[in-house]
């Protein structure tokens, strides 16, 4: 589970999605065909939230969640064994590769896939963890950090808890 503000921030960088987009999908209001906007709007709405809680809560319109829907999400949350939060990839490697055997050092491997799977894309150090972006894209967040942090207060609130 990674932040909230930095998953959209690399969705759209990843994505080549617009600050404009962005701020069409969250504003528009329900007038729009449910199955147009339900994927769009969960994508920077609550994200977490709504892919916890399932279908219903996902096909929600922008700014529907709310802090009842959080509560029940920590629920379901303090229903899982374990969540990792990915403020420090480092740290819990080791537990990843002892408990569930997992090969989380394989970096070239990782560049070998993705530049035979999808070369538009390029593998890049970001704090010491890899991270796949897109090469030569980079948006100005600022006009938008407001409005997404509104839209994401609830989800933003659950990643903290």
């Amino acid at each position: 589970m990674s932040d909230p503000l930095l998953r959209i921030m690399s969705h759209m960088e990843t994505e080549g999605v617009t600050n404009e987009t962005v701020q069409r999908i969250l504003c528009q209001g329900p007038e729009m065909e449910t199955n147009k906007w339900s994927t769009q709007v969960a994508l920077f709405d609550n994200f977490y939230i709504r892919f916890l809680l399932g279908k219903d809560v996902f096909m929600l319109p922008p700014g529907a969640i709310n802090s009842t829907h959080e509560e029940i999400a920590k629920k379901v949350l303090q229903g899982f064994n374990l969540v990792v939060p990915q403020t420090n990839l480092q740290g819990v490697r080791q537990v990843l590769e002892r408990v569930l055997g997992w090969d989380t050092g394989n970096e070239q491997l990782l560049k070998r896939i993705y530049s035979q799977t999808a070369p538009k894309l390029s593998p890049k150090k970001i704090d010491g963890e890899l991270s796949i972006m897109k090469s030569n894209n980079e948006y100005d967040h600022s006009n938008i950090d407001a409005l997404l942090s509104s839209h994401n207060k609830f989800d933003v609130s659950l990643y903290q808890w």
